[in-house]
């Protein structure tokens, strides 16, 4: 059994649809997939900033604390040239203990400098990344802006997504038309032949006119074929007399 031109369409369309599957538009994924690269670069950045600012702060912390040191070790010594012993160790204590923040200070500044280098890099390779996602999504739009054209081309000289079917119209153009010349012809010859005299007749008259026409026709015919068996009769029964 065949499947109709219609049915035949909508499975086409069907399976066009399955084969474009969800990424429909892929482009909108794409753009998406920029955005969010955009706002991670950005919190990276920031991360960057505060990171360098922390780092200053403990720098600048490191220096003050360096240049005590000289002025501690000065003040020990002459407490002790004075005789001074308490005052000389709580000078030199104090310089111990300067020293200990400076290399806990250098141990921060050290670990918020790796800690920076990171966020470097990866700040980079997201520029890189969002650089190739927006040279990408180009291609990709361009591409699925042609595929997208070309389908809605064929679609529509193929019928298919409600387009016409060139074949399928001409047909019903041409069956459409033949069927007016017949009925003008049968009206033609109706007039001719006086069976038709009121040019105001209706439509359903004119088909009414038209199927009595045809049965007349009929009629007569098989008419004649009774007359003409009637006479091979008859003139078998004269045959027979002589």
């Amino acid at each position: 059994m065949g499947i109709s031109l219609d049915r035949a369409s909508i499975i086409v369309k069907s399976k066009i649809n399955k084969l474009l599957g969800a990424a429909e538009n892929p482009c909108e994924e794409l753009d998406y997939s920029v955005k969010k690269q955009e706002e991670l670069l950005v919190n990276v950045n920031k991360g960057i900033t505060n990171i360098t600012g922390s780092k200053n702060k403990l720098k600048i912390q490191k220096s003050n604390l360096e240049k005590t040191i000289p002025t501690l070790e000065n003040q020990a010594r002459q407490c002790m040239i004075q005789g001074n012993e308490e005052l000389a160790k709580s000078a030199i204590s104090r310089k111990n203990n300067a020293l200990n923040n400076i290399k806990s200070l250098s141990e921060q500044i050290d670990s918020l400098e790796i800690e920076q280098d990171k966020l470097v890099k990866s700040s980079k390779e997201l520029k890189a990344k969002i650089e190739q996602l927006n040279s990408d999504k180009e291609v990709i739009k361009a591409q699925f802006e042609a595929a997208q054209s070309t389908l809605k081309i064929k679609e529509s000289l193929t019928g298919i997504n409600g387009g016409v079917n060139i074949n399928d119209a001409t047909k019903k153009a041409k069956d459409k038309t033949n069927d007016m010349i017949a009925r003008s012809s049968a009206i033609d010859e109706l007039s001719d032949s006086g069976v038709l005299t009121d040019s105001s007749t209706s439509g359903t008259d004119i088909d009414r006119e038209l199927a009595r026409v045809e049965s007349n026709s009929q009629v007569n015919s098989e008419f004649k074929k009774m007359k003409r068996l009637s006479l091979l009769k008859k003139n078998d029964l004269n045959a027979f007399k002589v």
